[in-house]
């Protein structure tokens, strides 16, 4: 899949924008990119500037689904005995599929 295709050099020159002396001059802990999850380009991003990350709602029809908490734990520990910060945060709106990832139009609709 084509890094531009998604929107990823976009998405990466705004937070250079965002975090250059000569744009806002925000602090790259300041910043977190919330993403549906494509994984090469997590990677790719990780490589390329170094901000928050925040991932994985699921939505009806997906073939992905959400793991579970204890799935999520060890995942956390995983990054945590690895010298990452890794925070849990609260989903908020799946109820109404506006949370990450779900911004999307009902099929059919």
């Amino acid at each position: 899949m084509c890094y531009h295709t998604v929107n990823y050099f976009n998405t990466l020159k705004s937070i250079q924008i965002l975090t250059c002396d000569f744009g806002l001059g925000m602090s790259n802990r300041r910043i977190t990119v919330s993403t549906c999850g494509l994984a090469p380009q997590i990677v790719q991003l990780g490589k390329d500037i170094c901000i928050n990350l925040a991932v994985f709602n699921e939505y009806p029809c997906s073939p992905f689904k959400s793991p579970s908490p204890k799935d999520v734990s060890a995942f956390q520990q995983i990054l945590l005995d690895r010298h990452f910060t890794a925070m849990l945060r609260k989903s908020k709106g799946s109820d109404i599929l506006a949370a990450c990832g779900q911004l999307s139009g009902a099929a059919g609709a």
